[in-house]
């Protein structure tokens, strides 16, 4: 540390290094927090959040809402001044390094009270309360969270549905095992599946985080100050625009010179936060974990380029392979691990293009290309330098073995927000649709250019209650632009068989529309939808389809 005298005023520490950006899953840090890694110092203010505050921070997550930066002081367990636990019931870790918070300490406390503990009997939990139904305007089953004492029958268990239904206490949902026993064998699968997708929601989600470091105590309490005064803070890729982007002499001169190259192709804007990391893995570095103050101008200029030529050509090959925007992109992943392949492999043989093709659709298929950061990394790390065939095998050993994933149901509900409403799109993109008015084939960077929900409409607004036929099944579902006309109407005011049939609309199924038959209509156009889409899924994952390298990749391989 070295010190630095402000005009007039007192003099000031200086950190001896930048803080380091980084992102922690929920999972993770409360992993921390359990192990009496995360520590609040003696200048921190006491708690202060209401209800609202905690009730409305978890249902940012799991609507996917940023929630801000943590900023940690990492420093020796065996300093002065390491802190107090964040919870007085938790054990000390043994040696190492402490985490004190610097800044977030309402979000950590209201996360390990939610998620990390189970509530005592005198205080109120975390709850999160589903209905056993959707309602009429959301994409899946409605609820919300609540903090309330928990009745000894759903402190005993199991969860079962009451008045219609079901409390899911949240520090159940950590523990997706824990879960799964939980349940009453009378559950809905919708519900059960409702709770797991909030389960995972939230132990996956990727808190961004701020390390300094240090011994000095002034330190923290000087950085405390500023950072409370002034409330702004940064993301990762933040940062790196401000650090890099001001000193290369072009427009948009940080990560804008790595999208550049990408924007013509109709694929939509790729965040920048997806870009750096983009660039990381180009780049060799651990992603999410470089400092983009030991990046100079050159090599700054030099590598941002070359990862907007990966990219390019990682944007071109997952339009050809069935990815048309990356609104309808499942998951960020295979846009970061393709630009480091295509970056090391620039002229790939052509059955790598196929496996590659094999692999984003398998993985995709059976969710295996989201999660934490660390599955990100592992996959970066299979595309080796120097052996192209190897690369790719050890993607595709990634997607598992063995007979492909339940296929997808008429019953299940589709959301835009998740991957397999994003698939099923992606499926239904593949039909060609046409504008019902104009009999133009729709464009993907026209129809995604708003809010996504704009273009995912329901066709019947109450349909009959069908337990095979949810109001959020895909078959209730029209890919189109908006209209003044609603879905329904469009469908009827068209007589183009060739416009109808490209959104899985034949004469029949219309006719039962237009005599107000909504039953009959979502069963003929599911039993058409389910059929195409498995037939699809089919041909781009090709399940039975061996994965070995071409023979000279093989023969390559064992000379080497």
């Amino acid at each position: 540390m070295s010190l630095r005298e402000r005009p007039g005023g007192p003099t000031l520490p200086r950190l001896s290094a930048p803080p380091r950006a980084d992102r922690v899953t929920v999972e993770d840090l409360l992993g921390w927090v359990r192990a009496g890694k995360v520590r609040l110092p003696a200048f921190q203010r006491p708690l202060k959040w209401e209800t609202k505050d905690r009730t409305d921070l978890l249902d940012s997550m799991e609507r996917g809402y940023p929630i801000g930066t943590l900023l940690l002081w990492k420093r020796p367990l065996s300093a002065s001044g390491a802190g107090r636990k964040l919870d007085p019931g938790l054990g000390d870790p043994d040696d190492g390094d402490v985490y004190l918070v610097v800044d977030g300490q309402q979000r950590i406390t209201t996360l390990w009270e939610s998620l990390g503990r189970e509530p005592r009997d005198d205080e109120r939990a975390m709850v999160f309360e589903i209905a056993s139904a959707t309602d009429s305007s959301g994409d899946e089953l409605a609820g919300n969270f609540v903090m309330r004492r928990l009745t000894r029958a759903e402190r005993e268990g199991p969860l079962e549905l009451r008045g219609g239904r079901l409390s899911l206490p949240l520090h159940l949902a950590l523990d997706a095992t824990a879960l799964s026993e939980a349940f009453s064998t009378l559950i809905p699968r919708d519900v059960k599946r409702r709770c797991f997708d909030i389960g995972k929601r939230l132990r996956e989600y990727p808190v961004p985080i701020y390390v300094i470091e240090g011994s000095d105590i002034e330190v923290g309490k000087h950085v405390f100050d500023r950072v409370n005064s002034t409330g702004k803070r940064l993301e990762r890729q933040e940062i790196f625009d401000a650090l890099i982007g001001g000193s290369v002499d072009v427009e948009d001169g940080g990560l804008g010179i790595a999208l550049a190259p990408t924007r013509d192709l109709g694929f939509g804007e790729i965040d920048k936060s997806t870009a750096l990391k983009a660039l990381e893995a180009v780049r060799g570095d651990k992603v999410g974990k470089s400092d983009a103050h030991q990046l100079g101008r050159e090599e700054a200029s030099r590598d941002l380029e070359r990862t907007g030529v990966a990219l390019r050509m990682a944007v071109q090959f997952l339009r050809r392979v069935g990815f048309p925007h990356v609104a309808v992109l499942p998951y960020e992943l295979p846009l970061v691990v393709l630009a480091r392949f295509f970056a090391l492999y620039s002229a790939p043989h052509p059955k790598s293009r196929v496996s590659l093709r094999r692999w984003v659709w398998r993985g995709s298929l059976r969710e295996v290309l989201g999660g934490a950061s660390g599955s990100l990394q592992q996959h970066v790390d299979d595309v080796v330098e120097g052996d192209e065939h190897e690369a790719v095998q050890r993607l595709l050993r990634r997607t598992g073995t063995g007979s492909p994933p339940p296929a997808l149901e008429s019953s299940d509900s589709f959301s835009l927000a998740h991957a397999r409403g994003k698939l099923a799109v992606c499926a239904l993109l593949a039909m060609h649709p046409r504008d019902l008015e104009t009999g133009e084939q729709l464009r993907p960077e026209l129809l995604f250019a708003e809010k996504l929900e704009n273009a995912w409409r329901s066709i019947v607004r109450a349909p009959p209650v069908d337990h095979d036929q949810p109001p959020l099944a895909l078959a209730n579902r029209l890919l189109h632009p908006r209209r003044a006309r609603s879905p329904a109407q469009l469908i009827l005011a068209c007589d183009d068989e060739g416009a109808l049939t490209s959104h899985g609309l034949d004469a029949e199924a219309c006719g039962s529309l237009r005599r107000g038959d909504a039953r009959v209509f979502l069963a003929l156009r599911s039993q058409l939808l389910m059929s195409r889409l498995k037939a699809y899924f089919e041909r781009q994952a090709e399940w039975q389809r061996e994965t070995t390298p071409p023979a000279d990749g093989i023969v390559r391989t064992s000379l080497s």
